[in-house]
């Protein structure tokens, strides 16, 4: 999970997603003392058992990510490092995986199990890239770069829809080596920022090494898109079978409640418009 601090709403579907037998971590875009007294689980520290999960808060320092040379893999807005190149760095350091599930602190859900079925659905396909959605080079884009590049010829240019992807290990070890090509001065033309956007860079690196992409927007409880949700509108889509949204941007009515008093608000309110 990839925040820009430790809300209240992300620690809730943190624990959530952890009882569920998940192996999540939380990376952090600031430091965060696991052992402070703002803690939100609110607990003396007398009573906390810090070995449950403190290892799965994490933060990447800048001076990290610059010796590492990942930076700007988000684009909007344009901020050199944030979570998601803290995330990048961070999986570098790894081996012990095959494919890793990566979720935006504005993907909420109804329930975890939601979260668990996405992943169970998924176990046994093999594709190096899984996400909503993909953008070829026909495609009119708003992230295309706007320069062209030696290393990532525009024939290879693909887009993904990431804010719920998941990535293999294969593809970062191949995007690590594409990385060091990047900082070892054998472009031959300026290399524009565009091209370390991870929705556009990850999907490109797949397509030039012949690596396979899939989507799994094909199944109705997500609803992964660009427009942003009230509780109204999350409301609505629960009522249509949308367990799994995008785009929350705040403390919703999914972290609020337990899964079984959501279930009775939408009963009443399903009652009341019919």
């Amino acid at each position: 999970m990839m925040v820009s601090s430790l809300k209240t709403y992300i620690w809730k579907n943190f624990l959530g997603l952890l009882c569920s037998g998940i192996d999540v971590y939380i990376m952090l875009d600031e430091n965060f003392d696991i052992n402070s007294s703002s803690r939100i689980d609110a607990k003396p520290h007398s009573q906390r058992n810090e070995k449950s999960y403190s290892h799965r808060f994490l933060y990447i320092s800048n001076e990290t990510l610059q010796q590492s040379g990942v930076s700007y893999m988000n684009k909007l807005p344009r901020i050199q490092y944030t979570a998601w190149d803290r995330t990048v760095a961070w999986l570098y350091t790894l081996s012990n995986f095959s494919t890793v599930w990566l979720i935006e602190q504005d993907v909420q859900w109804y329930h975890p199990n939601n979260m668990t079925k996405l992943f169970n659905l998924f176990i046994s396909n093999e594709a190096n890239i899984l996400c909503t959605n993909i953008v070829s080079r026909t495609n009119s884009w708003n992230h295309w770069p706007t320069t062209k590049s030696d290393i990532f010829p525009d024939i290879y240019w693909t887009g993904s829809f990431s804010p719920l992807v998941r990535w293999s290990y294969r593809l970062i070890r191949s995007h690590y080596q594409y990385m060091r090509l990047i900082h070892q001065n054998r472009l031959q033309k300026q290399f524009d920022i565009d091209f370390r956007f991870q929705e556009f860079i990850f999907a490109t690196i797949a397509k030039m090494e012949n690596f396979t992409l899939d989507v799994y927007n094909n199944y109705h409880f997500l609803q992964i898109g660009l427009n942003i949700y009230n509780d109204d509108d999350i409301i609505q889509r629960i009522l249509k079978g949308k367990y799994i949204l995008h785009c929350v941007k705040h403390d919703s009515i999914l972290t609020r409640y337990t899964p079984n008093k959501l279930a009775r608000i939408i009963r009443r309110n399903y009652t009341k418009q019919n």
